[in-house]
């Protein structure tokens, strides 16, 4: 059928009870069984991935606003961002927003110059990485 099926297959043969989201362009999709009960749930349209298989998905910058209702619904969903590949993993969706909010955070903090900071400037960017690493740190204990 194509590689992006037989990966849903494979996963879901090794864990039926997952929900599994892939990363598909700009988009991130669930597809066959998967669609069907998400769909309703998420309020996402039902389309075709292709003339036998459903999907169903939201654009990759809406992930913050979808991990949210996943969190509120207790969903279980693994994340699969390289779908292209044989040894293609799956990550859990709370990990996988962990390490996308730790890159944020790290890439924030190295940006600064130091230098170009006022006192009260560097005060105020020194609680603003303290309030982002309680946040960070918050999410671990998930």
């Amino acid at each position: 059928m194509s590689k992006l099926f037989d990966k849903y297959t494979e996963l879901k043969r090794n864990n039926s009870n997952k929900y599994y989201l892939f990363k598909s362009g700009i988009f991130y999709i669930f597809i066959d069984q998967d669609a069907l009960y998400m769909s309703p749930i998420l309020n996402l349209k039902l389309t075709h991935l292709n003339e036998k298989i459903l999907k169903c998905g939201f654009p990759i910058n809406n992930i913050d606003k979808y991990y949210s209702i996943f969190k509120t619904l207790q969903l279980d969903i693994d994340i699969v961002e390289n779908n292209n590949s044989k040894n293609t993993q799956s990550i859990n969706c709370n990990e996988f927003i962990f390490n996308i909010d730790t890159k944020k955070f790290l890439q924030d903090i190295s940006s600064i110059n130091p230098y170009s900071l006022s006192i009260s400037e560097a005060f105020q960017y020194l609680e603003d990485i303290q309030e982002k690493a309680n946040i960070l740190l918050k999410k671990i204990k998930l």
